[in-house]
């Protein structure tokens, strides 16, 4: 997916049989190109939506991770697990955490890993 669309100046067929999608640029794409690249990019926003979804923080590593916490209020702040004291740290440290992700998912979002 990190390779560019393919792009093509090629003749127009007529409106009552498209051979390509127009692009912004002037040129042409066709459509089972970007066909392909529509179903591939869906998957991959597929993938990160189910990666987004907070998780119970019963099923959360108790190993030092770095994690993203939630409050049950809905702030979010880093932490982890703390094996030496047994507890959430975290900068609410008054409150438990109730939900979490892993901490690199936004990095992994935008490099599109």
């Amino acid at each position: 997916m990190d390779e560019p669309l393919l792009r093509y100046g090629l003749a127009w067929a007529g409106t009552a049989n498209p051979i390509a999608v127009a692009m912004p640029d002037g040129y042409w794409t066709p459509w089972h190109l970007a066909e392909e690249r529509e179903a591939a990019l869906r998957a991959r926003v597929a993938e990160l939506e189910l990666d987004a979804k907070w998780r119970p923080i019963d099923t959360a590593p108790r190993d030092g991770s770095r994690l993203l916490l939630r409050s049950p209020k809905g702030r979010v702040a880093d932490g982890e697990w703390s094996v030496q004291y047994g507890c959430w740290s975290w900068p609410y440290v008054m409150v438990e955490p109730t939900a979490w992700l892993p901490f690199g998912i936004v990095d992994r979002a935008v490099e599109g890993e």
